[in-house]
């Protein structure tokens, strides 16, 4: 009985031991967790700002502490009794500024803030390495992005773009805080295609989704690309009939624009133009031969002779046909008979012999069908005519020209070149415009190029000889990017005040047409309003847009900025030009406001009265209570030192004050986690019993036996 009484007491002291062991292992993991951690809260935890824009950051903390505050090179603040206070910098210009919030608890412990400061490149450029001038087909070029003054460059990214298409990225990873300049470089091997391309580069700062939204960029120019090419021809031989009434068309694309020369036995001069009419000409082969400074390229046409054409087949057919049954003048059954021995039927063109049908004049059914047969001819003669009059007035007033492309809008000051085409033979077509002016040709291609278009108001057209001249004109749209867009504040200058009214105007700067531009305002990254122009001045002109704003406590540091841009349509630049201003950080002044006017707080549960609310200027604090011997500046008190009653918190600043009743009761003390322990206490006694007992019913059993 001794050594079973040894082995249960053994067993509960083993129990109660772990128990008690768990409670303490479970206490000081969880007290644990949380050593580490400094009780301190920073919104935002990071911050992502402009060089020389506004930023402010709060540090909160929920316990009681013996002062905190930041320190930091620019917008220190001292230590403080406040559970929250505010680090705020209105023109930040420290790159390696590293602000740490500081709270003196059990022991001190710090919070640094993360904070990225970025800055938009001074300018953006793109041009050509070691060449000038036109590029050759198939040789390789190099062209150079130079990006100056950006900020930080290892979320720098420049885009190559030909066009609208993305060709090429750099990225750069320096870990530099400070401005760099930096290049990027891209290699190109054009061909014919690329005669005209526009290359540009752009310069863009991705700084992650808490950064500025779309990501800034900054565009360079555009480079305009013109490629020396020989002719060449889609195909080498042609074969055309000589009765179809053809041009012989030799005309083929090239730069620059190709001479034309033709060989033949069957020709007696040289021949310059790049068209010859087939009729013209002798069965045979004839020989065209393009040439420029790139090369030459030839053509070989063969004109066939196989008699008339389907066309004139028909056209005989229809001839005889009708000329058969037309009579001279009409035929009836009531006709004398000496007037019918006068009419007269030729069958043909070439017998002229009067067909004799006295024999039929007096059958009626043979005079009816003859007189029907005379009437339908003559309404498929008249239905023939007026095709022909619809078929050729619906071209008459058509002048035979085709300009490729129909419009162009080019940038002022870039290079634009427009085909004008005709398939007619001809006597002589050019270009007349201010600049670029092409002479009359016998060519079917002439082209209109103008390497750097300057001149506002150039209505180019291309005129053509034909049956008379007839002229098409180019519509032609030039635009210019401002030369600046800026953003100011109206007769106002420092911080705003909430609920009063501010005008803000937006300047831009030589812009054109003016027609098509827009000015877009925004605060932060959502769009707020729109202004749109109507005047119709081609010339480059300034504009103002004004915005009026009436600012609220949640515009405080917020960033308001306006972008001009031109919308040119779908024919124009994609994505459209947009040259956007510079950020105007607003700061709003306003008054104190708790979110209640009153709160409950139970003495014993050791919380905090805590007065502490936003304001701009920061607020002061004071305390009233019949409670309080002195009067006490901090935001916050101890629940647990005080009495029991009304305890009133004044937050005042330049702006207004507000106060805060805090009503402290005395209640029995009853927390989570006595009642835990109680219940632990219970389970324990309710084992020790039970094994208690179970124990002495084995003992009296065993002294039974």
């Amino acid at each position: 009985m001794k050594k079973g009484s040894f082995c249960l007491a053994t067993f509960i002291r083993i129990v109660y031991m772990r128990l008690i062991g768990f409670c303490i292992l479970y206490f000081s993991l969880v007290a644990g967790s949380h050593a580490d951690e400094c009780p301190v809260q920073l919104n935002p935890e990071r911050v992502i700002v402009e060089f020389g824009g506004s930023v402010s950051a709060d540090c909160s903390t929920s316990v009681q502490h013996k002062g905190m505050g930041w320190e930091a090179s620019e917008g220190a603040v001292p230590k403080s009794q406040d559970s929250l206070i505010t680090w705020r910098v209105s023109n930040l210009t420290e790159w390696d500024i590293k602000p740490l919030c500081y709270i003196n608890h059990k022991e001190q412990c710090t919070v640094t803030l993360p904070v990225t400061i970025y800055k938009t490149p001074d300018s953006v450029s793109i041009s050509t390495v070691n060449h000038t001038g036109p590029m050759m087909e198939g040789n390789q070029y190099e062209l150079q992005c130079d990006v100056l003054n950006v900020a930080p460059v290892q979320n720098l990214t420049v885009n190559w773009y030909k066009g609208q298409t993305l060709v090429d990225q750099t990225i750069f990873t320096d870990t530099i805080h400070t401005p760099v300049s930096k290049t990027s470089k891209l290699l190109i091997r054009p061909d014919r295609a690329d005669d005209g391309a526009q290359y540009w580069c752009e310069a863009k700062l991705e700084l992650g989704e808490e950064g500025p939204q779309p990501p800034p960029t900054a565009p360079s120019k555009h480079l305009n690309v013109e490629v020396y090419y020989k002719p060449k021809h889609s195909s080498s031989t042609e074969t055309i009939n000589i009765n179809d009434e053809l041009t012989l068309n030799c005309t083929v694309k090239a730069n620059p624009s190709p001479t034309y020369s033709w060989q033949s036995e069957h020709l007696k001069e040289t021949i310059k133009s790049s068209v010859l009419l087939s009729s013209t000409l002798s069965s045979g082969n004839y020989t065209c031969i393009a040439s420029n400074s790139q090369g030459r390229d030839s053509k070989v046409f063969i004109l066939t002779s196989t008699g008339p054409s389907m066309e004139k087949h028909i056209q005989l057919l229809s001839a005889v046909y009708c000329r058969s049954l037309l009579l001279e003048e009409p035929l009836d059954s009531h006709s004398s008979e000496n007037s019918v021995g006068r009419r007269r039927l030729y069958l043909s063109t070439t017998d002229h012999q009067p067909f004799n049908r006295a024999p039929f004049v007096r059958s009626t059914v043979f005079l009816n069908t003859f007189n029907m047969l005379q009437y339908f001819c003559g309404l498929v003669y008249l239905f023939a005519v007026l095709l022909f009059v619809t078929l050729t007035g619906s071209h008459a007033a058509e002048c035979p020209l085709q300009l490729n492309p129909e419009r162009v809008i080019v940038e002022f000051g870039s290079p634009v070149s427009v085909d004008c085409s005709t398939s007619v033979q001809h006597k002589g077509m050019g270009w007349e415009a201010s600049e670029g002016s092409v002479p009359m040709s016998k060519d079917s291609l002439i082209t209109w190029n103008v390497s750097e278009l300057r001149e506002w108001d150039i209505e180019p057209f291309c005129y053509i000889n034909y049956e008379k001249q007839c002229t098409v004109t180019l519509p032609v749209t030039i635009y210019k990017t401002p030369d600046s867009v800026s953003i100011s504040t109206v007769n106002h200058t420092g911080p705003m005040m909430e609920g009063n009214q501010y005008e803000l105007q937006c300047d831009v700067l030589n812009v054109a047409p003016v027609q098509t531009l827009t000015v877009n305002w925004y605060k932060g990254q959502t769009l707020v309003d729109q202004t749109i122009f109507t005047d119709t001045i081609h010339t480059p002109v300034s504009k103002t847009s004004k915005l009026l704003i009436r600012p609220d406590r949640a515009d405080d540091g917020a960033q308001y900025w306006c972008e001009a841009k031109l919308e040119l349509g779908e024919e124009g630049p994609r994505p459209p030009p947009t040259v956007p201003s510079k950020t105007l950080n607003v700061e709003v002044y306003y008054k104190p406001k708790h979110s209640s006017s009153t709160e409950t707080i139970n003495i014993n549960d050791e919380l905090t009265l805590n007065c502490t609310v936003k304001a701009n200027p920061s607020p002061t604090y004071s305390w009233q209570s019949e409670h309080l011997k002195e009067t006490i500046k901090s935001s916050v008190l101890l629940s647990s030192t005080l009495s029991s009653g009304n305890y009133t918190c004044i937050a005042s600043n330049s702006q207004g004050r507000d106060s805060k009743v805090f009503i402290l009761t005395s209640t029995d003390r009853t927390t989570f986690w006595p009642i835990i322990l109680s219940v632990v206490a219970v389970a324990v006694a309710v084992v020790l019993i039970v094994s208690y007992v179970i124990f002495k019913r084995r003992a009296s059993w065993n002294a039974v036996i």
